[in-house]
């Protein structure tokens, strides 16, 4: 079992285009920083992988690994580098969310929303 912090990135005006700006696909690494909330000791770096969104239902999605446990109540930040910067004057919702994987039984749950 592992988990992944999920980033869910919607607006009124789809101005977050299927790949946030980035130019990658569904699967490819995309730059991602931590501030001091988050350590990586076990795996000695976070994975970020992108997840294009195809429509109001599906939107694109970033997938954090490689964080050691973080404790209730830590407050931490997560910095996407490469993504577009909204126009001035647009809002955009980002939905967090904790998924638990489960390998053995290939299945996934929202741990956290």
């Amino acid at each position: 079992m592992y988990t992944s912090l999920e980033y869910t990135f919607a607006n009124a005006d789809t101005e977050f285009t299927a790949d946030l700006g980035t130019g990658l696909s569904t699967g490819d690494e995309i730059p991602c920083l931590a501030n001091s909330g988050i350590t990586t000791y076990a795996q000695g770096k976070l994975t970020c992988v992108l997840t294009l969104g195809i429509d109001s239902e599906n939107l694109p999605t970033i997938n954090v690994f490689g964080y050691d446990k973080i404790a209730a109540g830590t407050a931490y930040r997560v910095f996407f580098p490469l993504i577009k910067t909204l126009d001035l004057g647009l809002a955009a919702n980002t939905y967090t969310r904790v998924r638990i994987y489960y390998k053995d039984i290939n299945y996934s749950a929202i741990y956290y929303e």
